[in-house]
């Protein structure tokens, strides 16, 4: 153990007298409780040099036994003091600091609240853990203080191009987590949807029922719009993982434009994966088509009329271009669910040969006891059906 600074001048006169300093003291628990140079020692603050017994060697002869039993004496006490007529100590050694950690600023969670490893001292390095109570309802995970603030996978548009997304921090605290949609998505209620989609209940779909292009943007011409002139090297019954087409095709929601018709599930499934969305489940389009108002049967409400979208046999009017009835729009923005073009849906069904289309088209029999162009009217297609009145809209 070491106290650095002390300088003893010994001087062999013949008298041994002994003094032993101990002021009074304050009571402490590490050093940082004391004030000044003081130090705590068993409990109590006391100066660096007190509480020390220090033997001064006074009227002794030169006899060389005498200076051998001082010695020993001095010895005894931890003290050595090295005499020729003058002697000088430059360091007494005092061990002072019983380190409880090696890692400095490491926390462990403890109970309620989480240890500290932190410097003690003042004047020099004594690692100590110090304890951090939680306040009252937070808890201690990885070393840190606090609680959940939201469920997760919870989201929220902060604006069209910002989001918070609910996700564990650094300590494991779940904590709303600020991020940027892609280029060309946009942020409406609390999802990034493609520009050309809507947001509804958690998921994103086609705003218009689908076009389909060579390229990812449908800056070249639409496929399908007057009759099947899809390449060979997408075949009607192609299929991204058993049959993959040669080449790729893209889809896109427009409005003002014919729909691609004449196209296969197959088809329709592929072009919505390849353009990184997917078929509608049934469920998901009643739900686009409605509103999710449960009393709705057609986009408009609850009875069938005739002015509302392009679905009336008795005119007999074909395939128009996408948006055209202005008031066949459901309550979250979706055109054209209701007549037009029956739209293929995502297969559920155990049986993997039976396949559906759904929302009526354009010159059905409207006057059918069960109608043709309600939100939720399927009919069972076989997936390779490929015709006038079929085409598709991609979710997400």
């Amino acid at each position: 153990m070491k106290i650095h600074g002390i300088k003893t001048i010994i001087s062999f006169i013949p008298m041994l007298t002994l003094f032993h300093c101990s002021p009074e003291s304050s009571p402490c628990k590490f050093d940082t409780d004391c004030k000044g140079d003081k130090v705590c020692r068993n409990g109590s603050c006391v100066g660096l040099y007190e509480n020390i017994d220090i033997v001064i060697l006074t009227d002794i002869s030169h006899d060389t036994d005498i200076h051998k039993d001082a010695a020993d004496e001095l010895q005894k006490e931890d003290i050595q003091l090295f005499a020729d007529y003058e002697t000088t100590t430059d360091e007494i050694d005092f061990d002072i600091c019983q380190p409880e950690c090696e890692d400095e600023g490491k926390r462990v969670c403890n109970e309620d609240g989480y240890l500290e490893c932190i410097n003690t001292s003042r004047d020099r390095i004594c690692l100590k853990n110090v304890f951090h109570p939680c306040n009252p309802g937070d808890e201690c995970r990885n070393g840190q203080c606090g609680k959940d603030e939201c469920v997760r996978g919870d989201k929220l548009c902060v604006d069209s191009k910002t989001y918070k997304i609910c996700e564990e921090d650094t300590h494991g605290f779940l904590r709303y987590i600020t991020k940027q949609c892609d280029i060309g998505f946009s942020c409406n209620r609390s999802l990034c949807c493609p520009n050309d989609m809507v947001e509804i209940e958690g998921f994103c779909i086609d705003k218009y029922e689908a076009a389909v292009s060579l390229k990812p943007d449908c800056s070249t011409d639409i496929l399908g719009q007057y009759g099947d002139n899809y390449p060979d090297s997408f075949p009607d019954n192609v299929d991204i993982n058993t049959n993959p087409p040669s080449e790729k095709l893209f889809t896109c929601s427009i409005e003002g434009i014919l729909p691609s018709r004449f196209i296969t599930y197959n088809q329709a499934k592929t072009v919505c994966l390849l353009s990184g969305k997917r078929l509608c489940t049934k469920e998901e389009y009643i739900i686009a088509c409605t509103g999710n108002n449960p009393k709705y049967k057609y986009p408009y409400g609850e009875s069938y009329n005739n002015d509302m979208c392009n679905d009336f046999y008795q005119r007999r009017k074909d395939v128009t271009v996408t948006g055209s009835y202005i008031k066949c729009k459901s309550t979250y923005g979706v055109f054209d669910m209701s007549g037009n073009v029956e739209e293929w849906i995502e297969s559920n069904s155990d049986d993997k040969n039976v396949f559906y289309t759904i929302g009526g088209y354009a010159g059905c029999n409207t006057l059918f006891p069960n109608g043709c162009s309600e939100c939720s009217k399927t009919v069972e297609r076989s997936n390779l059906t490929s015709n006038k009145y079929v085409g598709f809209r991609c979710c997400k």
